[in-house]
């Protein structure tokens, strides 16, 4: 069966942790600017008790491996076409584990053109969120991919259900702390217009103790 990496806590501890950092970060740019300027900016705070993971139906899983569906016409032709469209191939030459290109990109979905800048692997990683790993990490009977899609020789449990719900439970903190911070933002306006307030009237209480002192 197929190894995972060492946990490093919760549901999504089976990732690598740059990875797994990396992604976190991604998810919560994902959600939006209201992550974002709430105590010095505008926005809104809204608590929702079960966010929503970002999706983007371009990154669905296709027919291709290793490829999301947004890419996949480049695929699926007669013709293959790379390095700038100067070389062309069989369609058959993708994913045969060999490189053939010098970009990388007739295996998406093998380690053959693994090390070559940008080749990578696509997970969909389906009720959880989708990424790309390093080519390297394709085959090497090490699950990566929440889905398992990196190891197709090994049996990898999927673990994207557990995965989303720890990125859903994530976002729900950082939603909640957000309206936190928005709630004690209100207290602030509100303690410096009442300090306002109060500087004003003493400021006319004593132009007029000068009035009737004159």
């Amino acid at each position: 069966s197929c190894r995972t990496r060492l946990p490093l806590g919760g549901a999504a501890g089976a990732m690598r942790g740059g990875a797994r950092l990396a992604l976190a970060l991604a998810v919560v740019a994902a959600s939006g600017s209201r992550a974002r300027g709430w105590l010095f900016g505008g926005g809104t705070a809204a608590a929702d008790s079960e966010p929503e993971l970002p999706a983007d139906p371009a990154l669905a899983a296709s027919s291709v491996r290793g490829v999301p569906v947004r890419d996949e016409p480049r695929y699926t032709g007669l013709r293959f076409t790379c390095d700038g469209g100067s070389r062309e191939l069989s369609v058959a030459a993708v994913n045969d584990d060999y490189c053939d290109c010098d970009d990388g990109s007739d295996e998406p979905g093998t380690a053959a053109c693994s090390g070559r800048a940008g080749t990578t692997f696509f997970c969909a990683n389906e009720q959880s969120v989708g990424r790309s790993i390093p080519a390297s990490q394709v085959n090497d009977g090490i699950c990566d991919c929440c889905d398992g899609s990196d190891e197709s020789a090994a049996s990898c449990s999927n673990r994207c259900v557990e995965e989303g719900k720890a990125i859903r439970a994530a976002l729900a903190k950082e939603n909640s702390e957000r309206a936190a911070g928005l709630a004690k933002k209100q207290e602030y306006i509100a303690a410096a217009a009442a300090s306002s307030s109060s500087s004003n009237e003493e400021a006319e209480l004593e132009k007029i103790l000068a009035d009737i002192q004159q």
